[in-house]
């Protein structure tokens, strides 16, 4: 007898797992996100970002931008949101809160990074003395490190 309770318990909490919503999308935002841009130029000259003075070469720094952040939402028993709460309830209560258990009553919520992103466009250039400017656009999607190693060509 004994050894087929834990099977039908299983069984019922196994039942209880799928007692969810599907996912509803609740509308989305912009979070800021950066990526490391390392500069390394031949010769080592004057960089500008945006038309923004940044620094001579090399230099490394942080561009930042914004991507796109989907929020879905979906109801959940406690089952799948705090099992033991459910477990200790339903313990406490003499197995009366089993049947009630099933119904949804929390809400899980779920964060997908999406591939929109905004203000990620970047101009950089690189000036020094005696050679032709060099101007790159760089455009960032998410990357963690990006490197360029301009060759400015020398003025005639």
């Amino acid at each position: 007898m004994f050894g087929t309770v834990p099977y039908c318990v299983f069984a019922l909490l196994f039942s209880l797992a799928g007692c969810t919503t599907e996912w509803a999308a609740e509308g989305s935002y912009y979070r800021a996100t950066q990526t490391l841009l390392d500069v390394q130029s031949t010769p080592p000259g004057k960089i500008s970002i945006n038309g923004s003075h940044k620094g001579e070469s090399p230099l490394s720094i942080p561009l930042e931008y914004e991507r796109e952040v989907q929020r879905k939402t979906r109801k959940v028993s406690y089952w799948i949101s705090q099992p033991g709460l459910a477990l200790g309830i339903t313990l406490l209560s003499l197995g009366i809160y089993l049947p009630f258990s099933a119904i949804p009553v929390d809400v899980e919520l779920r964060q997908e990074p999406q591939s929109n992103y905004r203000l990620n466009r970047f101009v950089v250039q690189v000036q020094a003395d005696g050679h032709q400017p060099w101007e790159d656009t760089v455009v960032c999607t998410g990357q963690d490190r990006l490197a360029l190693n301009p060759v400015l060509a020398r003025r005639e």
